[in-house]
Order: C-alpha cells, then structure tokens, then sequence
C-alpha cells in the first residue's frame, strides 16, 4: 500500500496522558519515550518520503547510548518485577526494543534514505539475524531454567508472555531473511527494501485492528510502500477478523517456523506433551552462525588474516558459546529457516506490488 495512504489511520502522537497506568508504569516510561520517538520518524517518513532533519538522523546513536545505559535488560525488570495481570502487555512493549536494538541498521533506508554504511546490506541483515538469535536464547535458557513447572497453570500468563516475546525474536529473523531472498530475486524493485519493529504508534495505538509487530517498506519511483505484520504464536479465527486486511499479515509463528517441541509438563518424567516452543529458528541461527556475521563486521582482519588472536575475540567468543548451545538444544539436522522465509514470503510479495505500476 501507498505508504501516505497506509499511515493515515494512525496517530503520529500519542499524549503521554494517555500512556497506560500500571504497574509497569515507571519501568516503561523511558522506553515509551523512545518507542514514541521512533514512531513519530516513521510516521514522517511514511507520511512524506523525503530526507529527514539532520536531528533525526542522529536517532539511532542517541538511541544506542541511552540502550547501553540501561542497568538492566527492560524485560528482566518486567518478568521480576511486573503483576502477572500486566505482564503480557507491558512484556510486549519491551520487545520492541530487544527487537530494535539488533534491528537497529534497518532503519537506516528510512531515516538516510539509503543503506548507508561500510557494510552491504547482506552483512546488516545477517547481524541482525544473528544478535535476534543470541538474544532468544537468552530467553530460551531463562524458559529452561523453569523446568516442568513452566507449563503449570499458575505460569500461563508468564509463559504467555515469554512465549510470545520468543516468537517474535524468530519472526525477525524470518523476515530478515525474506528481504535476504526478495532482494537477490528482484535487487532493482527492492534496492532499499527494509524491515524494523513497530513502535508504540503503531502497535500500541488507539485503533488496535491496525497494530503491527513489524513493518515492511521500500521506494519504488519516488513512492514508497508499506504493509505490517502481526505475529501471533497460533492463529485462530477471531484474530482475521480483529485485523485490518488491507494492512496487516497474520503470521502464526508455531505453524510457518515449525515451532513445536515434545517437552515434560508435569512431575513425572514420562507426562510428555507436543506444545508450542518458540525459538527454534534462534537456536538454528545461532548454531550456524559462522564468520560472515558479527564477528566478521566486528573484526574482519582477526577472522581472515588472524587465526591466533580468533580465539581472543570477544564477539568470536560469543558467537562460539552460543553456537554451542544451541547445537545441544536442536542438534544438527534442524534446517528450517528458508522454509520459514518463504512462508513469510508468500503473503509479504502480494501486499508489497499489490499498488505497483502496472502489477
């Protein structure tokens, strides 16, 4: 959709008036702040496609010091501190930032106009990939640790909420890889074809049927283009009817990223069940991460040129640890993520050239 058509059933502002009371209230209120500033670029952006002020172009540094500043992760705060009424919620608009801050250089066709930087496009995406996968399995180990009891009933909103936050790391990396595939297919129509995180405006805002997790955009003849994703853990029937169908894909991540898994919930050993298990395409990431990701943008020379300071690395280090983990937790022979990109592909392509000239 024409994206100063797509934008205009949202709000660029949101009073902090209005802003939700609870008990995560003072938690969240920086992150609102943030979550809001983004929204109002995007929402410039889509609303007129031309070149932001040099003060917002600054954003994403600004950004990055304030998320470095933190003294804990926001959804730590949350899953320890938050009533289990107000978990879901208040956990959803924490992820955006765990999703924005790996996500960071998608925003860059948006606010620069162009992928601006050293590295191409491929090599963005693939640490971003990657970061989402390290950061789901942070959450995956803090699931483990539950044991059993994680599937108790007193534990629903909780693993609701911590469900749902995982899902949406696998979402990202699905999606990511689909501007990996469209981009390779079609690099002319989808030169500066990017993907980032709904902020509060537009996945918090006074319309829910419009509410988005993510955003998919790009420049065609001077025009840009947009449609939005909601992702859910399972979809049922009242969700394609609680959603705008002109601007927002339902994608049920348990289906299109094959995320299920026979795990013990309950005392006995033995009391099995095939449930929805969230970050598999993290741990899949992770484990094959190898040089072309964050190391190698990190510390090209010390990946090519260097083999005896690899090992001394921290980013190689990281990578390595996760990698292992992650190997124990799926093994080798889970291989999903190009299905998972394809199936996100499938609905993205139509509502992409659905306006183009002439499609």
């Amino acid at each position: 959709m024409f994206s100063h058509d797509f934008v205009g059933v949202y709000d660029r502002e949101i009073d902090e008036s209005e802003w939700r009371i609870d008990s995560a209230a003072d938690i969240l209120h920086g992150p609102r702040s943030w979550s809001h500033e983004f929204g109002v670029v995007l929402y410039d952006s889509l609303h007129e496609p031309t070149e932001l002020p040099q003060t917002r172009r600054r954003l994403l540094d600004d950004y990055r010091q304030w998320h470095a500043d933190q003294p804990l992760k926001i959804e730590d705060d949350i899953l320890d501190n938050v009533r289990p009424g107000d978990m879901l919620k208040a956990a959803n608009e924490a992820n955006f930032h765990a999703l924005n801050i790996a996500m960071a250089h998608m925003w860059t066709p948006i606010i620069a106009g162009e992928w601006a930087s050293r590295y191409t496009p491929e090599q963005l995406l693939t640490r971003a990939q990657e970061t989402l996968a390290y950061q789901g399995l942070e959450l995956y180990r803090k699931r483990i640790a539950v044991g059993p009891q994680y599937f108790n009933p007193e534990n629903r909103k909780k693993r609701a909420s911590l469900e749902g936050m995982i899902n949406e790391y696998d979402a990202g990396i699905a999606k990511l890889e689909a501007v990996k595939v469209i981009r390779k297919v079609m690099p002319d129509l989808f030169a500066d074809l990017t993907v980032i995180p709904g902020p509060m405006q537009f996945e918090h805002g006074h319309k829910p049927m419009y509410n988005v997790d993510f955003l998919d955009t790009f420049t065609y003849r001077d025009k840009r283009y947009v449609t939005g994703t909601q992702v859910k853990t399972n979809i049922h029937l009242s969700d394609e009817d609680r959603y705008d169908p002109k601007r927002v894909i339902l994608l049920g991540a348990t289906e299109a990223f094959d995320n299920e898994m026979v795990r013990q919930v309950g005392s006995d050993p033995a009391d099995t069940q095939l449930v929805s298990w969230g970050g598999l395409l993290c741990a899949e990431v992770a484990r094959d991460a190898r040089s072309h990701g964050p190391a190698a943008i990190a510390a090209p020379d010390k990946v090519k040129h260097k083999p005896s300071s690899y090992k001394a690395d921290p980013h190689i280090k990281r990578m390595d640890r996760y990698r292992y983990y992650a190997h124990e937790l799926i093994g080798p022979e889970r291989h999903h993520l190009t299905d998972a990109a394809h199936s996100v592909l499938g609905q993205l392509v139509p509502k992409l050239v659905e306006y183009l000239p002439g499609a």
